[in-house]
């Protein structure tokens, strides 16, 4: 590769210098010449520089005539906004049923996320609370705008790398009967934390609360004895007020849906390949398959 007329081989030359090469003000132009195996000349590009884009939501494309997919790595300041765009441009393009990818999602701001929650969740309903020793840091955030797409299949995606704001909204749809969850035990981060000043400069963080879904449990994880404690066995609905694990789930779990039918569909996802769409770049197979019927499942039961 060549860099305003100077070669740059990433063999002999550092990341850093690449990109002292590739960097200038904006608006300013740089060439570069990159030379491709199997092509007889090399490539000569011109780039303006501009800005690069951080964005929060990677991916939103059509999967199929009615089936979206957006991907969101986390909640930043733009997040909701992007959000919105992405899901409205799926709904003009014909989108029906929806696939949430929130796998590897670490959190972020809190309020884009209860945000994202409310587009999903009808009415004045409970999306997360806060409870802690004493009543003043006690907090609870309700849906309370018209969303975007409250009706319609939708399968939320999450893995052990889904954590806090993400899995305040994971457990939201959940708790609502309003989503499947698909995929991996989550991280289980969920405590609210207070910034103390020390003279030395240092800062404390004081835990003063813990988060929760609308049905009580806590997404913080539990630690008893310096183990990680979590119950194999998931108890009867009248229980689930006390759970203090991750919202954990290994197969798209809902209140409303038995769990030998949702053995069922994933059943029927493993073992039908008329599911399996190789075209999606994110979505494995074997995922894109369980959402399929989880998707099935939720438009028919």
């Amino acid at each position: 590769m060549a860099v305003n007329g100077e070669a740059v081989s990433g063999v002999r030359m550092t990341t850093e210098l690449v990109y002292s090469k590739l960097r200038g003000p904006r608006a300013s132009r740089v060439q570069i010449q990159v030379h491709r195996r199997g092509l007889p000349k090399p490539l000569n590009v011109t780039v303006t520089r501009e800005r690069v884009p951080n964005n929060s939501v990677e991916v939103a494309y059509m999967v199929d005539n009615q089936t979206g997919y957006i991907k969101v790595s986390r909640f930043a300041n733009n997040t909701y906004e992007e959000f919105k765009q992405a899901l409205g441009d799926l709904r003009r393009q014909g989108m029906s049923r929806l696939v949430l990818d929130l796998r590897g999602n670490p959190g972020g701001y809190l309020d884009r996320a209860t945000k994202m929650a409310d587009e999903f969740i009808a009415g004045t309903r409970k999306i997360v609370y806060t409870d802690g020793k004493g009543d003043q840091y006690d907090t609870q955030t309700y849906s309370r705008v018209l969303g975007e797409f409250e009706e319609g299949p939708l399968v939320v995606l999450v893995d052990e790398g889904s954590a806090s704001a993400a899995e305040v909204v994971a457990g939201a749809l959940q708790d609502h009967d309003r989503a499947l969850l698909v995929g991996r035990r989550t991280f289980g981060k969920g405590l609210v934390q207070q910034p103390i000043a020390l003279n030395d400069g240092s800062e404390l963080r004081l835990t003063i609360a813990r988060y929760y879904t609308p049905s009580g449990r806590s997404i913080q994880k539990s630690y008893q004895g310096g183990t990680l404690s979590m119950s194999r066995n998931w108890p009867s609905v009248s229980a689930r007020a006390s759970i203090s694990t991750p919202i954990a789930f290994i197969s798209p779990t809902r209140f409303g849906i038995a769990p030998c039918t949702v053995a069922r569909c994933m059943a029927v996802a493993v073992s039908c390949p008329t599911y399996l769409c190789p075209a999606i770049p994110r979505l494995s197979p074997s995922i894109y398959a369980v959402c399929k019927v989880a998707i099935w499942c939720a438009s028919t039961l």
